[in-house]
């Protein structure tokens, strides 16, 4: 059995290396453990007990709002929507995400709950109308569905443990950004 696959991950190469996370790790802790003299990068490496990169599953709508504006042509706008696709978060994205092609290990894959494109065209209907349509005072505008497709983020999951600290941390390996939203869920 093939144990790769090949997915869409979100970014061109995941730009936080081994070499760099620790140093977004301490970012992420409370001032308190931060002023802490003791607490360093190196106390980080050698409290870990578990870090590995892994891919979550979230879900992308291409979608185009047409808002009628009689006697002009129609205004057309392309936004773009995520879902997660385990929790079922969902929102707007602000701007283009770069994809790439990739061959990955099954195993670092999260199994998504989210599978069926009739179960993400509500959520992404759900956003059109709680989102979108609230910028659009009178007539509401039209939406259309262009394209739907199933992506992966990568995210660094470290597991620290000491006397001080007793925290997983899930970092977004392209950005550094802390995304314990995704974890918790």
């Amino acid at each position: 059995m093939v144990k790769t696959i090949s997915i869409q991950r979100i970014g061109e190469n995941p730009t936080i290396t081994l070499e760099r996370l620790y140093k977004y790790v301490l970012r992420t802790l409370p001032l308190r453990i931060r002023f802490n003299r003791g607490v360093d990068e190196q106390y980080l490496i050698d409290n870990t007990i578990e870090k590995y990169l892994y891919y979550h599953p979230v879900w992308v709508a291409n979608t185009l709002v047409i808002a009628e504006r009689p006697p002009l042509t129609p205004k057309i706008l392309k936004q773009r929507i995520f879902i997660d696709a385990i929790s079922g978060y969902r929102g707007l994205v602000s701007k283009s995400l770069p994809l790439k092609s990739v061959d990955v290990d099954r195993n670092l894959l999260e199994s998504h709950q989210i599978v069926e494109s009739n179960e993400v065209e509500k959520y992404v209907k759900d956003v059109q109308v709680k989102q979108i349509n609230r910028s659009y005072l009178l007539k509401k505008p039209q939406h259309e569905i262009k394209e739907l497709q199933l992506v992966y983020l990568p995210l660094w999951r470290i597991k620290v443990k000491s006397t001080i600290i007793n925290k997983v941390f899930v970092i977004n390996a392209n950005t550094g950004e802390a995304e314990n939203y995704i974890y918790q869920r």
